[in-house]
């Protein structure tokens, strides 16, 4: 398959970027300038959402009856499979005559239903007369793979590149099998990650139950210097300490070969200046991208006063994502990561520096997920995280050296209509530490990617979950409504005793609404959100949140 650029992608990462902009450092201190870069960082590695994608070209060479039905008595149905769907289809049309029109709309309707169960399946159709009308026949095929053929207009596209394509196809695409769909859009999609060419596929059948799966190779476009994607982004996200109202753009331009792109993110609000870039590109033959970024923020504080603090952050990094697999739609992917971050905050009134931080990082992040290619969509990532305070102070509580967490992410999206138009969202969050951490690397229960009740500086601490169950409802107008439950539980490794920390874990919750839309090339997204059950770690100087919030977020977004 061409690789389409989704423009809703860059939509989502800024949403979910400005959702968990804000630092995380436990009230009455304010939010870490380190912890404002680093939930932008994390924010902007998320994965787009599923996006539905075409699958191969179907060729069955005629193999649907053509017959019309003068008046349709019954169906008969010839197969196990879909017997209470064909039923049902055909419930509305007894007792009425049905066009050979009509009969090639229910092949491409089953063809649509098998494909959603994974396997390609079509209808072998037969007319059989009775007295006062006619009973449709249903033989429901599913053919097996004849030969899978690899072919290029460009010959020399073929010598180099034809017999990988062909091993990597192999895999899961053997004479005599069934033709998985799902896995078909999948290893056309990650046959090609790290080469400089495009795959189009077809099915064409060369008998009643066999068919030929034909490959093809094209050359992939060059796109040195071409925007390929950008968003504009307008949100009421922020803390009132750094500025409510936020703006975020995001520009993605092709890079020096076709598989080579540079991502460009920044956000600026009154007192946050934000910016990251990031290159990355194929190793080719390995099934393999590296990428490189760099990161830096500032923040001040807009309270003003004696204690206003000026923050400054930076980070640099380098990556090595590779495919090792796949099973059916989804794809496995690893990725390594080292990157090595500075930051401090000094007091505006008198310059005195208050903390510094230098933490390195090795990270090894595994993922499974079929986002690009489903419309219900799953996702699962775990990341193990080896890091070093090479030098760390100003926070007490936190010691220098060796230190570990383990973090888990969930996500799947069930439609419950054959539609899709009703559809629920579950999402799942959760880490575990070795110590006591800075912002940086702790979890927060709050804001728009948690308990939407409250910001990202509410419910922070080093072990702790929080999840999300939502449902919602597609409107024939494209709207999106709908409700949800978030809930969290957070604990603080080694807490002050002063009574400026929990000393015991807690939780936040939150029910709401939300609704989102389109218009043309802009969208927008209203969530109302009701916080739940209390803030038992609530203090007065926290001038974000109360217990039992009540929280609108709303977000504006322009595609260009």
């Amino acid at each position: 398959m061409k690789p389409t650029f989704k423009l809703i992608t860059l939509a989502s990462v800024l949403q979910a970027a400005c959702a968990n902009t804000w630092a995380q450092t436990a009230p009455p201190q304010a939010p870490s300038p380190v912890g404002i870069q680093q939930n932008i960082n994390q924010s902007i590695n998320q994965l787009p959402k599923a996006k539905v994608k075409p699958l191969a070209n179907i060729d069955v060479l005629g193999l649907e009856n053509a017959d019309s039905i003068d008046r349709l008595l019954g169906v008969e149905i010839q197969s196990a499979a879909l017997q209470d769907e064909i039923q049902k289809y055909w419930a509305a049309s007894i007792g009425k005559g049905v066009s050979t029109d009509e009969l090639q709309n229910f092949n491409g309707w089953l063809f649509e239903e098998s494909r959603r169960l994974g396997f390609l399946s079509y209808a072998q159709t037969e007319v059989k007369k009775s007295d006062g009308g006619s009973i449709l026949l249903v033989k429901i095929l599913r053919p097996t793979i004849n030969a899978v053929r690899v072919i290029a207009k460009n010959p020399a596209l073929l010598q180099t590149y034809g017999a990988l394509i062909t091993q990597r196809f192999e895999q899961d695409f053997k004479a005599n099998m069934p033709v998985d769909t799902l896995g078909l859009d999948q290893r056309l999609d990650s046959a090609s990650y790290d080469l400089p060419i495009e795959l189009d596929a077809t099915i064409r059948a060369v008998g009643p139950e066999q068919i030929d799966l034909i490959v093809s190779i094209a050359e992939a476009p060059s796109r040195l210097g071409k925007v390929l994607d950008g968003v504009v982004q307008l949100n009421n996200y922020g803390l009132r300490q750094y500025g409510i109202p936020q703006v975020m753009a995001s520009l993605l331009v092709g890079g020096h070969e076709p598989k080579a792109s540079l991502s460009l993110v920044g956000q600026k609000s009154q007192g946050i200046n934000y910016g990251r870039g990031e290159y990355e590109s194929a190793l080719e033959g390995s099934q393999s991208r590296w990428r490189l970024w760099a990161a830096g923020s500032d923040s001040r504080n807009i309270m003003g006063g004696q204690s206003t603090t000026l923050g400054r952050s930076g980070e640099l990094g380098a990556g090595l994502t590779r495919i090792h697999g796949g099973f059916r739609d989804f794809v496995f992917k690893q990725n390594i990561e080292i990157a090595a971050r500075h930051g401090s905050s000094t007091l505006e009134s008198t310059g005195q520096v208050t903390t510094r931080v230098h933490d390195n990082q090795f990270r090894l992040r595994i993922t499974a997920d079929n986002e690009k290619l489903t419309r219900d969509s799953s996702r699962a990532e775990f990341t193990y995280t080896v890091g070093n305070y090479s030098l760390i102070s100003g926070q007490t509580p936190v010691d220098p050296g060796l230190y570990a967490k383990l973090e888990l992410a969930l996500r799947d999206q069930k439609s419950w209509n054959q539609e899709g138009s009703l559809f629920s969202v579950f999402k799942f969050r959760g880490q575990m530490t070795s110590a006591r951490l800075d912002s940086y690397n702790q979890l927060s229960l709050g804001g728009i990617g948690g308990v939407r009740a409250y910001t990202s500086v509410d419910g922070t601490g080093d072990d702790g979950a929080v999840a999300s169950v939502e449902l919602n409802r597609r409107l024939s107008n494209g709207m999106v409504v709908g409700g949800f439950y978030d809930a969290g539980l957070v604990k603080l490794k080694n807490p002050a005793t002063n009574g400026t920390e929990p000393l015991n874990k807690y939780t936040l919750q939150a029910v709401g609404l939300q609704l989102s839309g389109n218009v043309q090339k802009a969208s927008y997204s209203l969530t109302l959100a009701k916080g739940l059950g209390g803030y038992s770690a609530w203090t007065q100087y926290n001038i974000e949140s109360t217990p039992n919030n009540w929280r609108l977020n709303a977000s504006l977004t322009y595609v260009y």
